[in-house]
């Protein structure tokens, strides 16, 4: 009895530190990330949606982001902006007002490529399927582990040649968000929920919704 016992805590003791381990490995990747920043040229940049508020207002991520990408832009580093995002709970699609924030900032219409599909991180990373050009995956930084972490597994970034995708961190144009640790803490479920495919979806929704209770 007692030489089970003892098997048990062991097993709960090696379950415990693999798991920690795993937590401390996805926190480094999140960090690891957070300030990555475009160094070449590329074809485009891909921006990755976030939340519209009332009266079509873009969350200050969304807009974070889409700025990142003009400037992008306007120094002639991209030629082309690929909006990519998913209905809006409470507004208007994403893309319709990220491509409507590029366009006020002097963006050529032209120079935006719509994708209406990208209804979460990994859609949108499917969604990029021309390999023929070169790409800046923008966001804010706590997002990048993430998006690197699908793009490596999706085969789009080929870790051959660390030009044919480059990640860039939008800059807090108004201050970090008030619920910036939640999005920290929330990409680190989501790395895991990434390495386990499309039904690591469902449990990662699950947790992250535990966590913004927290």
């Amino acid at each position: 009895m007692k030489t089970s016992l003892r098997r048990f805590a062991r097993g709960v003791l090696w379950a415990g530190a693999c798991l920690g381990a795993l937590v401390l490995l996805s926190w480094l990747w999140v960090y690891g990330n957070e300030h990555a920043a475009a160094t070449e040229d590329a074809d485009c940049a891909v921006v990755y949606g976030a939340a519209v508020w009332r009266d079509d207002t873009p969350s200050d991520a969304l807009y974070d982001r889409v700025m990142a990408a003009v400037e992008l832009y306007d120094a002639g580093r991209v030629h082309c902006l690929i909006m990519s995002g998913g209905p809006s709970t409470y507004g208007a699609h994403e893309v319709a007002v990220m491509t409507a924030i590029a366009v006020e900032e002097g963006v050529p219409l032209g120079a935006i490529e719509p994708d209406d599909h990208g209804v979460n991180t990994r859609a949108t990373v499917r969604n990029i399927t021309d390999a023929s050009r070169r790409y800046i995956m923008v966001s804010n930084g706590f997002h990048l582990g993430r998006i690197r972490l699908l793009s490596v597994l999706s085969g789009l970034d080929s870790l051959g040649d660390p030009l044919d995708v480059q990640y860039h961190a939008a800059a807090y144009l108004h201050g970090r968000y008030p619920r910036d640790d939640y999005y920290h803490r929330r990409e680190m479920v989501a790395n895991f929920s990434a390495l386990l495919g499309d039904w690591g979806e469902e449990i990662a929704d699950s947790v992250r919704g535990w966590l913004a209770g927290l």
